[in-house]
Order: C-alpha cells, then structure tokens, then sequence
C-alpha cells in the first residue's frame, strides 16, 4: 500500500520570496530619481554595502517604514505571521496608491 506523502511547502523559503518581491516592486525603480534625489532615499542592507550581504527581516521592515516616510506610494499590510512569530508583510505599491 502506498501512503500518500503531503509535503509542506517551507515557508521560511515563502516568506523570503515574499520579501524579495516587495524588495523588488518597491527599490527597483518606482520612482525615474536624478542622482541628487536618490540619494535621500533609504537603501537597502545590499545597497549599503556594496552587494556584499543580504538583507535581515529587521532590515526588510525598517526600510519598508522608511520608505513610508519618505513618502512612497507603498501600502504595507501584514497577512499572517511565521513560523518564527514574525509578521510576515504584504506590501502594494502603485500609482496612484491602490488599497
């Protein structure tokens, strides 16, 4: 008899490709910024240094509310939490800012 195997999908891998997506609508490009604008907005952990390290979850929040406050028609809800206990984003960002 076989038995039916369920595998779960990992949702550590889940939640990274959830922030490498918001990372990728939100830092890559919303905005056309001259060099002299571009510079006052956040960077993100890979910006910073050169390439060389990814972001953390810490980071990944703390320039999502940096962007906010900046003024970045990003919408940033949370739709669930990690296996770690992290509240896992859900980030929407348009123009005009759609809900």
């Amino acid at each position: 008899m076989m038995e039916k195997i369920t595998k779960r999908p990992n949702q550590t891998v889940f939640l990274s490709l959830i922030l490498a997506t918001a990372l990728l609508l939100v830092g890559g490009g919303i905005y056309a910024q001259s060099a002299a604008d571009a510079k006052d907005w956040p960077q993100t952990r890979a910006e910073r240094t050169g390439y060389k390290e990814t972001s953390h979850y810490a980071d990944v929040i703390r320039f999502l509310q940096d962007l906010q406050v900046q003024g970045a028609p990003i919408s940033v809800e949370y739709i669930g939490e990690s296996p770690e206990g992290r509240p896992i984003p859900l980030v929407i960002a348009s123009r005009p800012l759609a809900a």
